[in-house]
């Protein structure tokens, strides 16, 4: 091999694995024809409805760190007698390739009120604060141990976040929840599909059953 040739490719190697990485990484978030009808026939089998699009999701739940967001594969029903909605948040390039995606579930709990929301300690959680909103320590040792806790209302949530509350966060560390509007919220950073739907929405009952008052 010559030192031109081997300059070439010591140049163009990491332009290359970029792209190779790159296509690897578009194909993972890219979903098929097929996959799409199936997760469209598991909903149209449990009575829920579909929208491929629904802009009105957008801003419901709060905000999320996905640039100029599109919502995809909107899902709408009942689970365990609630109201749910659920749909994928997607990044989309100029060319038509999803760059990010994020699934997010919602139950109805109660009339709209105040915002709490409780992620694990750590750096990514910073990423997911909503505007107006503030942290702040709760006093119980099993929640300040474990989890940030950010509010635009301290007195309620204090009294929300009690004993019981704080036990159960702990056993379900890594699911962040956002109580926000009527609606109790969770996300994941992975695509909508359809066997992570009752699972998520268990999650989310389970946890507003504990809920107080």
């Amino acid at each position: 091999m010559n030192l031109e040739l081997f300059l070439s490719l010591f140049i163009l190697s990491p332009l290359v694995l970029g792209i190779w990485l790159s296509v690897q990484r578009t194909r993972r978030l890219w979903r098929s024809t097929r996959a799409t009808a199936a997760l469209v026939a598991s909903v149209n089998e449990r009575g829920w409805t579909y929208q491929q699009h629904d802009p009105t999701l957008l801003d419901r739940f709060g905000s999320f760190p996905i640039p100029a967001p599109t919502t995809c594969d909107a899902i709408i029903g009942r689970h365990r007698g609630r109201p749910f909605w659920c749909f994928e948040l997607r990044e989309v390039n100029d060319w038509g390739n999803v760059q990010a995606c994020l699934r997010v579930f919602a139950v109805a709990v109660r009339q709209s009120g105040p915002t709490v929301q409780v992620t694990k300690t750590g750096q990514e959680s910073h990423r997911y604060d909503l505007t107006d909103t503030t942290e702040f320590t709760t006093g119980n040792s099993h929640i300040d141990a474990w989890f940030r806790v950010t509010t635009d209302d301290v007195a309620f949530a204090r009294t929300l976040l009690n004993p019981q509350i704080g036990r159960w966060l702990v056993e379900h560390p890594d699911h962040p929840v956002r109580l926000t509007g009527d609606a109790l919220v969770t996300w994941q950073e992975r695509r909508l599909t359809t066997p992570s739907i009752e699972p998520a929405l268990d999650h989310l009952c389970d946890l507003a059953d504990h809920l107080p008052g």
